[in-house]
């Protein structure tokens, strides 16, 4: 018989469950998720089940059980210690290139899932963890659904579930919990994304990102009909490896670098002036910190641009 673990720190409780950081006598630091209530029939099924489906997914960003044991009171099952999303971004401020390397992997995480007819169903930032190499791991099937499994009839017709915020919001309507695909799975995806800019998943902060093609692309993910959003994770992968992802930083020195150099401007020197027109503190900087050569040739190259330039830098100066 193993020895009994120690607990480590306070326990974390959450809607069917409590995971707790527990040590054994060997000296092996696990994470313990130990269902709550488990004399419900209904809710020690969904425990059962989410042990099922994290078995059957073995996958570098989705995360693994290392042991179980449903016929004990409480039932539980372990996984290796990961760090919470507030816990890692706390010590790793992520720029623009970060959020698209590490969306990425959670995209390939979750088509990973889907490609095994998984659905999550509550994918949030509290359910995507990290490892020591900063890489995320997709958590807490215990909303997911295994395509093909009499799982269904553990969940009740008038029942909605899913974070709010998150969601979507076929998950919320009546009778309709059972029907969440794919596709509800990248509305959480655009709201991930969302957040991962603003810290916030509201959609009216979704104006405050400046990158056009990434509004478009989220907007399209949070569709409110399942039929307008990306029909799959392929097609939602192939839209993102498009999108181009720059700090406005390096945008702006990349730019009137180029305006002060002798050859003329390219498109991408152009591109990138237009993905900061929005922005005061690049314009006023442009017009502080550029010479007056720079500034004849960007009006020269654009005059409609530079027309929007000297808009915003009047209007948002006085």
């Amino acid at each position: 018989m193993t020895d009994l673990p120690e607990t480590i720190g306070t326990p974390i409780s959450g809607g069917f469950a409590i995971v707790r950081i527990v040590k054994y006598p060997d000296g092996r630091i696990v994470a313990r998720k130990e269902l709550r209530n488990y004399h419900d029939p209904v809710h020690l099924a969904r425990f059962k089940h989410e042990v099922k489906i994290i078995s059957s997914l073995d996958h570098q960003y989705v995360v693994k059980i290392l042991d179980h044991n449903l016929d004990e009171l409480p039932p539980w099952f372990e996984m290796p210690v990961l760090k919470t999303w507030n816990e890692y971004t706390k010590i790793s401020r992520w720029n623009y290139q970060d959020i698209k390397i590490v969306f990425y992997k959670i995209l390939e995480g979750v088509r990973f899932v889907h490609a095994n007819k998984v659905y999550h169903r509550d994918i949030t930032p509290g359910n995507v963890l990290f490892d020591a190499n900063g890489n995320p791991i997709l958590t807490d099937f215990g909303l997911g659904l295994k395509t093909g499994t009499d799982f269904s009839r553990h969940t009740r017709t008038d029942e909605g579930f899913g974070t709010p915020g998150f969601a979507a919001p076929e998950q919320y309507e009546k009778g309709r919990f059972r029907d969440a695909d794919q596709r509800s799975d990248i509305f959480g995806l655009g709201n991930l994304l969302t957040y991962m800019f603003n810290n916030t998943s509201n959609p009216n902060t979704i104006a405050i990102i400046r990158n056009t093609k990434v509004k478009q692309f989220i907007h399209k993910c949070i569709k409110e009909n399942p039929g307008e959003r990306y029909s799959n994770l392929d097609d939602m992968i192939s839209a993102f490896v498009e999108l181009e992802f720059h700090d406005e930083k390096d945008l702006y020195v990349s730019a009137t670098k180029e305006l002060k150099d002798e050859h003329g401007i390219s498109d991408q020197c152009i591109a990138q002036l237009r993905s900061l027109a929005d922005s005061i503190t690049y314009v006023r900087a442009f017009f502080l910190e550029s010479s007056m050569e720079s500034i004849i040739k960007f009006k020269e190259h654009d005059s409609a641009l530079f027309r929007l330039f000297m808009n915003n830098f009047f209007f948002q100066s006085f």
